[in-house]
């Protein structure tokens, strides 16, 4: 029997299940670094290294990689300073890492079992039910939902 072999050359470690915020292009990773104060609905990050007003643009994707936790830039205040979609950050110093938002399509690997819903890049909403941990998903995934999968947090990759 033949099969497909399956042969990628970008990973992202563990996806961060989100109902409203996508998978983040990997290649296109602005910025990094841990905040330096918690205001509401922000991401402050004192860092001498950052300029958020040069390296960030509007609908750009934060993930909180202490806490698993996503959301957008909805505005830039300053260069040490984002408007986000989501309270993500509660204390202090909690890892980000910055990417773009364009995610042109990749597939899954589960490194647990159960259920997963996810937006295919055709905009269609799915649940597939009882995934095997150990296996893969040979579909082009653009987000997976929070609410509808079961399958461990953190224990999601995404492979281009």
């Amino acid at each position: 029997m033949a099969y497909q072999k399956l042969q990628t050359s970008r990973a992202l470690q563990s996806v961060i299940v989100n109902d409203v915020v996508n998978i983040p292009n990997i290649a296109d990773r602005h910025a990094t670094g841990a905040n330096s104060a918690v205001s509401a609905g922000q991401l402050v990050c004192a860092a001498a290294s950052q300029t958020f007003l040069t390296s960030i643009t509007l609908g750009d994707i934060v993930y909180n990689t202490t806490s698993n936790l996503a959301a957008t830039v909805t505005a830039i205040v300053d260069d040490v300073t984002l408007d986000l979609s989501a309270n993500i950050f509660a204390g202090t110093p909690q890892n980000f890492t910055i990417y773009g938002d364009t995610n042109n399509g990749c597939v899954l690997y589960f490194g647990d079992a159960g259920d997963v819903r996810v937006l295919t890049m055709g905009n269609d909403e799915c649940v597939f039910e009882g995934v095997l941990a150990g296996t893969y998903l040979p579909v082009q995934v653009q987000r997976v939902f929070r609410i509808g999968t079961t399958v461990g947090v953190g224990t999601i990759n995404a492979l281009w």
